[in-house]
């Protein structure tokens, strides 16, 4: 679920912080000004986009995406869902990577970095 209300907005200290500089101040273009403000419907479309750009990866590597649906919570509010399936399993943070043979760390590696070089080309 990407529900609106749960995406803080960033503080003025914040925005400072990641730009060394006054929010308001010349050296800043308008249009970089809220760079780091994310909004829920924004972040699923690029989670959307990434399923999509790796759909050949699905039900191996990834896990299934079914799209992204409006969902009405018990409360009315309507938010934005994304639907996957259930993946079973360990999670590979939770086998210590050096226990893993070589080879089966390079076999790892290859479609992570695939992955990494695919979404990064996204933002």
């Amino acid at each position: 679920m990407f529900d609106e209300a749960l995406f803080p907005v960033p503080s003025y200290e914040a925005f400072e912080d990641d730009h060394d500089c006054d929010i308001f101040s010349d050296s800043i273009y308008p249009n970089e000004r809220l760079l780091n403000l994310h909004f829920a419907d924004d972040t699923m479309r690029r989670e959307y986009a990434v399923y999509n750009r790796l759909e050949y990866l699905q039900g191996t590597l990834l896990p299934h995406a079914y799209g992204s649906h409006e969902v009405t919570l018990p409360t009315g509010r309507m938010v934005n869902g994304f639907i996957m399936e259930i993946a079973i399993g360990h999670t590979l943070g939770s086998i210590p990577l050096e226990t893993w043979p070589e080879s089966a760390q390079t076999q790892l590696m290859r479609p992570v970095l695939l992955v990494h070089e695919t979404t990064s080309t996204l933002s």
